[in-house]
């Protein structure tokens, strides 16, 4: 799962669920835990956030397009 995300998702769920067409992209390797999935549907968020293994490429396209990027992390 990736580090910290949950803290993450959670801080945004007032926005998630205010702005419906709002998504969460997430890159890599990893895929979402069972729990983290079974969160993201009992909190009604699901559909807006996507995993997916991106290439050089649409990581690129996806920071152009971004509205931000974030890098959760509890210690800094």
């Amino acid at each position: 799962n990736y580090k910290n995300f949950t803290a993450f998702v959670k801080a945004m769920l007032p926005l998630l669920k205010e702005k419906r067409t709002l998504r969460i992209v997430c890159t890599g390797g990893n895929s979402f835990s069972k729990e983290e999935l079974e969160f993201f549907q009992f909190m009604g968020i699901d559909q807006q956030i996507i995993q997916i293994s991106a290439s050089g490429s649409l990581l690129n396209a996806l920071y152009q397009n971004a509205n931000v990027f974030v890098f959760p992390s509890l210690y800094e």
